[in-house]
């Protein structure tokens, strides 16, 4: 179900998103700003967060492409391996560690 509700800004939890769900997911995160929980994005997957400002862990793997055009923050690791991509242009800080 499409995330309609512009005041629905954060979202409780994990986010795992394959080639499967990830229009799903889009749909559904495209107005939140804030992710309690870890976003994994991986096997082949593509991605955008566009207002996404912060996050717990972050994960991209697998040849997995994510972008993250507002994300300013994460409260976890950042995690991007195996030919995966992801771009952070507003990052400012991160609290755990980052794995490249």
């Amino acid at each position: 179900m499409e995330n309609t509700n512009k005041s629905l800004k954060k979202y409780q939890g994990n986010v795992e998103i394959t080639p499967a769900n990830s229009e799903t997911w889009e749909k559904k995160l495209r107005y939140t700003e804030s992710i309690s929980g870890s976003v994994y994005v991986r096997e082949n997957a593509k991605a955008s967060f566009p207002s996404l400002k912060s996050s717990g862990s972050v994960d991209v793997r697998e040849n997995a492409k994510a972008s993250f055009p507002k994300l300013e923050s994460i409260s976890g690791y950042v995690d991007v391996r195996e030919n995966a991509k992801a771009s952070f242009p507003k990052l400012e800080s991160i609290s755990g560690s980052v794995y490249v």
